[in-house]
């Protein structure tokens, strides 16, 4: 699940249509999303590629992981994403 998180955040800073909802989010009557907004851009503005699981990187962009029955995990980012993730186990 790391290598996904890993490539998603590395896909996401290359995504112009990503970034528009990132500076949408800058408009905001909400105080808090303004402030996420502009820590997401800036930590995205500054991303390089990642050839392994960068621990700083990954706890300056997941806001939360919710996990459901042990099956599914939802990733919520800095920015208001989420991400689901199913397990799966064969």
């Amino acid at each position: 699940m790391l290598t996904v998180l890993s490539s998603f955040a590395q896909e996401e800073s290359k995504n112009v249509s990503y970034n528009l909802k990132c500076k949408e989010g800058l408009k905001s009557d909400n105080a808090l999303v303004r402030y996420k907004s502009k820590q997401f851009i800036e930590i995205l503005k500054n991303a390089k590629p990642i050839e392994k699981f960068d621990m700083d990187l990954f706890f300056s962009i997941v806001e939360k992981m919710v996990v459901f029955d042990g099956k599914k995990i939802i990733v919520g980012l800095l920015d208001g994403t989420e991400i689901e993730v199913v397990i799966g186990i064969d």
